[in-house]
């Protein structure tokens, strides 16, 4: 399979550069054969591209000079990172969404977890992709409302398109699935990332993202309102307050989806 990885960087703090060399080592071992797309947030200290040249990686590197741009969250380097992968014209079969967890934050447990049980099971998790036809993200942890308690069914902060909004376009013809990953770290089917770029217009990349949790609700939602089963592994809502695998299962028969409901078993 073909994959990329979209790499959101905000590294403020030089004391934070163990956090930037812990991924760029995990992409050494793991994702050498791939195509990077780093996104380097603004006001990240100016030793983070010569640190990312140092691991040889085929990395693509851009990073956010404007302030206009920044909305204090990895969102914006994931913005400008998606311009460059919508500016190369080339398409994958997975691309892999990563940020610096734990540069700003003291956030040890999840950065392990993840670099280990998310990047560090590639072949488990591309095989999926392989293997399942409409297999179409992969994440570890899910949240069945927001952390201000927000409702999935009516959130809506769209950045100039319409996900959120379930309104019918081009290949987006169902609703989303009323739960959202959480902590910014997922795998998506790469034809999906391919049409949300085709469906965006330079006013994506050119003004602010308002919603700084974008890329962790929003942008995940392309998946499901494609007709692609979102798979979490932990079925249990991080709260504790909702099994994610029955939201799932409402979401496949809302949309009459009921071909995927054998993914439900996935373990």
């Amino acid at each position: 399979m073909s994959t990329c990885v979209v790499f959101a960087v905000s590294i403020f703090d030089s004391n934070k550069i163990y956090v930037l060399r812990d991924f760029l080592e995990c992409f050494r071992k793991n994702f050498s054969d791939c195509d990077f797309y780093i996104g380097v947030n603004f006001g990240s200290i100016v030793e983070v591209e010569g640190i990312i040249k140092e691991y040889d990686l085929k990395a693509n590197v851009i990073r956010l000079h404007n302030s206009n741009l920044y909305c204090g969250s990895d969102a914006s380097a994931y913005q400008i990172a998606l311009s460059l992968l919508q500016s190369s014209n080339k398409c994958y079969d997975v691309c892999w969404f990563a940020h610096t967890k734990g540069a700003v934050n003291n956030r040890f447990f999840e950065r392990e977890m993840y670099l280990s049980n998310l990047f560090g099971k590639r072949s488990l998790v591309e095989n999926l992709f392989e293997s399942k036809e409409f297999f179409g993200s992969y994440a570890l942890r899910g949240v069945s409302r927001g952390a201000a308690g927000h409702d999935w069914s009516v959130f809506n902060n769209d950045h100039h398109i319409e996900i959120c909004s379930n309104v019918a376009f081009d290949v987006f013809n169902y609703t989303h699935v009323n739960w959202s990953y959480i902590e910014t770290m997922y795998t998506i089917r790469g034809n999906v990332v391919q049409a949300f770029l085709r469906n965006v217009s330079d006013l994506f990349f050119s003004t602010k993202i308002q919603e700084p949790c974008y890329f962790e609700i929003t942008f995940p939602w392309t998946v499901s309102r494609m007709g692609y089963f979102p798979y979490v592994k932990e079925n249990r809502c991080f709260f504790g307050e909702a099994d994610l695998k029955t939201i799932t299962q409402n979401w496949l028969n809302k949309n009459n989806l009921t071909h995927l409901i054998p993914y439900l078993s996935l373990p």
